[in-house]
């Protein structure tokens, strides 16, 4: 069966008997080929546990080659060759589970990719709607400053190309309402009944309030802040969404994007930066029709 289907192979491979596969030039595209794939996994694993993981699996390959290789024992020959080693290929991917999600995600949110798609969903809707997302940066960044000079806590989140539909459990509180500077304000009072989690605003309205948001594992650049700095790192960590953060404790406007935080913001770079980050462009403005 195997002979067939190899033969089957070769008969469909256009380079085959050609020589073309052991031309110089060739052996150096599939070189740099390789490179690059190593680069990105290598990307994809850094600074996480499967560097440790990596290890064990490549420790358990040599004995597992080195005791099918010369053992004089044919039931362990079997027992390796036929169930140990398809076990491990089939085992990896479930372990590498969240490098390899974590990869993916990377993938999707490049930042290329994403300023050709906005292009061409701005090109679509540009002649049926209204981009009100200026004004309602302004009135975000308004309310983030008054709640700053207050030291009202409060995290926004901002939904770009990944959905946060998955966050959406019963307790979330769906609103549907349009942004203005006093109902984030009244939303954060501390009174206020989903003044707790988070307020995560899709296109130009409040799509929903008390969220709860995944927590970042990465202790080493939040430890020394509480739980909204920690949930504003874990969302960037699992989307392409961006962050807004007012400290309970220090009145300090923090942004997370991509994993990295920009603090000690004024309303007047809180405006910019989220001008910059949703891609929003004021020297264009979107007439309807």
């Amino acid at each position: 069966m195997n002979d067939i289907f190899w033969r089957l192979v070769t008969e469909l491979n256009p380079f085959a008997g050609t020589g073309v596969g052991t031309s110089w030039y060739f052996i150096w595209i599939d070189i740099a080929i390789v490179t690059i794939v190593m680069y990105v996994l290598w990307g994809a694993i850094r600074g996480t546990r499967a560097i440790q993981l990596i290890q064990g699996i490549i420790v358990v390959l040599i004995v597992l080659l080195i005791v099918g290789a010369v053992t004089p024992f044919a039931t362990m020959q079997w027992l390796v060759t036929t169930m140990l080693q398809p076990a491990l290929v089939v085992a990896i991917p479930v372990v590498f589970q969240p490098e390899l999600r974590r990869l993916l995600e990377s993938l999707g949110q490049n930042d290329r990719i994403h300023d050709l798609w906005t292009q061409l969903r701005e090109w679509r809707t540009a002649k049926t709607s209204v981009d009100g997302r200026p004004d309602m940066i302004k009135a975000i960044a308004q309310a983030a400053h008054k709640m700053s000079e207050s030291e009202t806590g409060a995290l926004i989140v901002f939904e770009r190309n990944v959905g946060l539909q998955e966050y959406l459990g019963d307790t979330v509180c769906i609103l549907d309402a349009k942004v203005s500077s006093d109902l984030i304000q009244q939303i954060f009072y501390p009174s206020s009944p989903l003044h707790d989690m988070a307020v995560i605003i899709r296109g130009e309205r409040i799509l929903a309030a008390r969220v709860e948001l995944p927590l970042s594992q990465d202790i080493g650049g939040v430890k020394r802040f509480g739980t909204r700095h920690r949930a504003a790192r874990g969302i960037t960590e699992h989307s392409d969404a961006v962050a807004l953060v007012v400290s309970e404790e220090t009145g300090t406007i923090s942004l997370f994007y991509n994993r990295e935080m920009t603090s000690n913001l004024s309303e007047e770079s809180v405006v910019m930066l989220l001008m910059t980050l949703l891609h929003v462009d004021t020297q264009k403005p979107v007439v309807s029709a």
